[in-house]
């Protein structure tokens, strides 16, 4: 009963994690082309959002490890710095937009 317990939350774990790596992609990519079309004084941006996408999948592989140790009953995850990431992420999408040029 124990282990059925276990295994059901890892698999809803496992399926909330890709959904995240989901997420952040696709804030990744918005982000990434918002930097891309907007004034050459925003390239350096672009530096920035490549790096928090390295930070977060190496957050990832973290959490995946902490998850495989949880599955044989050794100590617990916490995502709370995924969850930052993914916000970081999303404020610099939203912060970076393109600028409409002016006709």
């Amino acid at each position: 009963m124990l282990k059925t317990l276990r295994r059901e939350r890892l698999r809803i774990f496992r399926a909330y994690l890709q959904s995240m790596r989901r997420d952040f992609a696709l804030l990744y990519l918005a982000a990434r082309q918002s930097v891309l079309l907007s004034d050459l004084q925003q390239s350096p941006m672009l530096q920035d959002v490549i790096q928090q996408r390295l930070v977060f999948y190496w957050a990832m592989s973290r959490v995946e490890f902490r998850l495989a140790l949880y599955s044989f009953g050794i100590g617990s995850v916490d995502v709370r710095p995924l969850l930052e990431l993914v916000d970081a992420m999303r404020d610099a999408a939203v912060t970076l937009r393109p600028v409409p040029s002016a006709l």
